[in-house]
């Protein structure tokens, strides 16, 4: 729905300048499965129309520290040396100004109010209007925006900002609980074979081996929480390079959003609170020219970017409102 050139443009200079050290760039409520989850720890506070505004109090959590490798001297988290030279990481390269002067819709693009191929609906004034209830995964993006307060804000973090920035990822029912069964719908689910048909559907990754044997779909408990854990355990010894422990943190939470916006709006077509959770992961359920999260770093690197991705999210609320589950 929205336009390929601006999307990926987005989504890889993102991803890839907060992977390294220096400058900063910048969950789900109903279950895709038709069971709700559980309500998040915190105080959403909402003025609903078309928009919601959230505000959160973290609650506390306990988790287990993650295991390092102790074969070696080497911080898990350091990157390797030969990417540290001159043009080993992004902001090292001289990218020069993002042109999207050629991205423009195509022609079966949703765009509000404009004369397309969509009968007129609720997304036709540029707003999102709410399907359901306002999403508890708004404060998920908050407590991202904590974190990357603590730890990516022009200083070199403390150990003290990675235990609490830790905490605010480990609440109840936060980002972390999120990260443990996110799945990527990119790729192919788990095999019937090995999935419990007592667990539901979107939570087959945190069955046995599953995250280990599926580790493309299961993406958040096989790929992000192990970058996560890692780099918040050498945040609090101390070990290595506190800016690019934070970094990593960042992206790897950002990758997070990223599959959570794509997961939540896969099964907006049979879980109508999925889709102002997909809206929820994307820019915190407040206001487009308010976005937080991963939508106000699409907008720091060019907001045609960030209107055009909103304007494919919209087109999903379109259809949604034209053809209710």
């Amino acid at each position: 729905m929205i336009s390929k050139c601006i999307s990926l443009v987005g989504i890889s200079c993102v991803l890839g300048l907060t992977a390294c050290e220096g400058g900063s760039v910048g969950d789900e409520d109903g279950s895709s499965s038709g069971g709700s989850e559980e309500s998040t720890n915190t105080s959403p506070t909402t003025t609903v129309s078309t928009t919601v505004s959230t505000t959160v109090t973290s609650a506390d959590s306990t988790e287990t520290d993650p295991s390092t490798d102790t074969d070696t001297d080497t911080d898990p988290t350091d990157p390797d040396s030969s990417t540290t030279e001159p043009g080993g990481c992004p902001q090292d390269v001289d990218f020069g100004e993002i042109d999207t002067s050629g991205c423009a819709p195509l022609s079966t693009d949703y765009t509000p109010g404009a004369d397309d191929d969509y009968d007129a609906c609720v997304s036709d004034g540029g707003d999102w209007v709410l399907v359901d209830s306002p999403p508890n995964s708004a404060a998920r993006t908050v407590a991202y925006e904590d974190i990357i307060a603590l730890l990516r804000n022009g200083e070199t973090p403390s150990a003290e900002d990675f235990t609490m920035a830790r905490t605010i990822y480990a609440t109840k029912n936060g980002i972390e609980s999120r990260v443990l069964r996110r799945e990527d719908l990119h790729y192919p689910p788990v095999d019937e074979a090995d999935q419990d048909p007592k667990v539901l559907p979107d939570r087959q990754c945190t069955i046995g081996t599953n995250a280990d044997d599926y580790p493309d779909r299961c993406v958040g408990p096989a790929k992000i929480q192990p970058i996560v854990d890692a780099a918040f355990a050498a945040g609090e010894t101390g070990d290595g390079d506190a800016n690019v422990h934070a970094a990593r943190i960042d992206a790897a939470l950002q990758w997070f959003s990223f599959v959570s916006v794509y997961k939540e709006s896969a099964s907006c077509g049979f879980a109508p609170a999925d889709c102002d959770s997909h809206w929820a992961y994307y820019n915190g359920a407040v206001p487009n020219d308010q976005s937080i999260g991963i939508a106000a770093n699409f907008r720091e690197i060019d907001p045609a970017i960030d209107d055009a991705i909103f304007n494919g999210m919209l087109g999903i609320r379109c259809w949604r409102g034209l053809y209710p589950a």
